[in-house]
């Protein structure tokens, strides 16, 4: 739970502060106190005011989260309010809230809801009870306010937005807290921009929507941020203007977008390994590099010098873009604020008379051959004797033809053998 201390002054200036730790606060005197969640715009749950001495401590959730110091000082005259109006069971009155026993001031607690303040949507006084002095039910008798919240004369009594880092763009919401409902917006504006979308969310607790534009007040984190609100009844009365600041710990507002001037880089030739420096201005420090490149090759060494200027190195690596000398260099470059707003990408090439880019490592040069020893020179042949001619062959006389051979005469044909008589057999020889 986020708490907020709201302290009016007398002259109806207004004071808001987070409440992250327990803190203690000297009172100022005629001043008035409330605490709210600042989620709801609205007393936070479990609150329970005590004395003691002269110190009021708040509790929330049987923990202190604050002690007004002094309040009970003859001299404060401070009012606590548990809602930011003036209704008699709502407020504790440092110069008439005691309880006296045996003519000494006796602590305790002072203001206890008796039902949980989140059920009590109207804010009604007989849904809520408080306890006075040590454990005494009864109502704080107040002649200087009405006898209840509803004859009260309409206020603002807050007006907040998260305690978050805007930029341009973003549309952050405001919490509008006054102490009647039904009103409606006269005028109203946060850091000098008009608000939209007022919305009455009942209750007393109205909201409207803040929108960062391109050229609004930036707002560093833990500084004011101005308000004005009017709000008027149905019947068109306006009540009093509110202007106290907004003043938080991690609310900045970057309302404008920082922009890149030029890119520049020497007018000199460039060949591979050598390393360009590149020169980057831009509308404000503080800047970080999102993205850069010179001739489609990624910057190195990114350096912010302060005054908007920047630095980075290019470079030439081998077989990347050759540029000659009076082509445009093509380059692109974003940057980002702290907040991580991003600049529009700068694309203006660099466009110079003597600056190539000669990205092609020289071939060494091939060593001369070394000169051939001439040739000696070979002895002449001697010269062949010349060869005796061959005397001619004589013709061979040509072969008398051969004569033809007779035919040969037919054989007679064979006659017969006529067949031979078997032989007789032999008788056999007896010994």
């Amino acid at each position: 739970m986020i708490l907020i201390l709201l302290q009016t002054l007398k002259t109806g200036e207004v004071v808001q502060t987070l409440l992250k730790n327990i803190q203690s606060v000297s009172v100022v005197s005629d001043a008035t106190y409330t605490v709210f969640d600042q989620a709801t715009m609205k007393p936070p749950e479990g609150l329970i005011l005590k004395r003691k001495g002269a110190v009021l401590e708040v509790e929330v959730e049987q923990e202190v989260v604050l002690s007004l110091e002094g309040f009970y000082d003859q001299s404060s005259l401070a009012i606590y309010s548990v809602d930011g109006s003036a209704g008699e069971s709502m407020v504790v009155d440092a110069s008439r809230v005691q309880d006296v026993v045996a003519g000494e001031v006796v602590d305790g607690v002072v203001w206890q809801a008796s039902v949980s303040y989140a059920q009590n949507d109207d804010n009604s006084e007989l849904e809520v009870g408080f306890v006075l002095g040590v454990g005494a039910l009864g109502a704080i008798m107040n002649s200087g306010f009405g006898s209840s919240s509803s004859e009260t004369p309409s206020a603002i009594s807050s007006v907040m937005i998260p305690d978050a880092a805007v930029n341009v763009g973003d549309t952050v919401t405001v919490s509008i807290l006054a102490n009647n409902e039904g009103l409606v917006m006269a005028s109203g504006t946060v850091n000098g921009v008009a608000v939209t979308d007022f919305t009455d969310n009942g209750g007393g607790n109205y909201s409207a929507t803040y929108t960062v534009s391109e050229g609004d007040t930036d707002i560093a984190a833990g500084s004011d941020i101005p308000v004005s609100f009017v709000l008027a009844d149905s019947a068109g009365n306006e009540i009093p203007e509110f202007t106290s600041v907004i003043s938080q710990s991690s609310d900045p507002i970057d309302a404008n977008t920082a922009s890149i001037n030029t890119v520049s880089i020497a007018d000199a030739a460039m060949s591979v390994g050598d390393a360009v420096a590149v020169t980057i201005t831009a509308s404000e420090a503080g800047l970080s590099l999102v993205s850069g490149t010179v001739n489609g090759v990624a910057v190195t060494g990114f350096t912010d010098n302060g005054d908007g200027s920047y630095s980075a190195n290019y470079t030439i690596a081998e077989g990347s873009t050759a540029v000659a000398a009076d082509d445009d260099i093509p380059v692109s470059f974003v940057l980002a604020d702290s907040a991580g707003n991003e600049t529009v990408p700068f694309t203006t090439a660099i466009s110079q008379g003597s600056d190539p880019i000669d990205p092609i490592d020289p071939v060494d040069p091939v060593d001369p051959v070394d000169p051939v020893d001439p040739v000696d020179p070979v002895d002449p042949v001697d010269p062949v004797d010349p060869v005796d001619p061959v005397d001619p062959v004589d013709p061979v006389d040509p072969v008398d033809p051969v004569d033809p051979v007779d035919p040969v005469d037919p054989v007679d044909p064979v006659d017969p053998v006529d067949p031979v008589d078997p032989v007789d057999p032999v008788d056999p020889v007896i010994r």
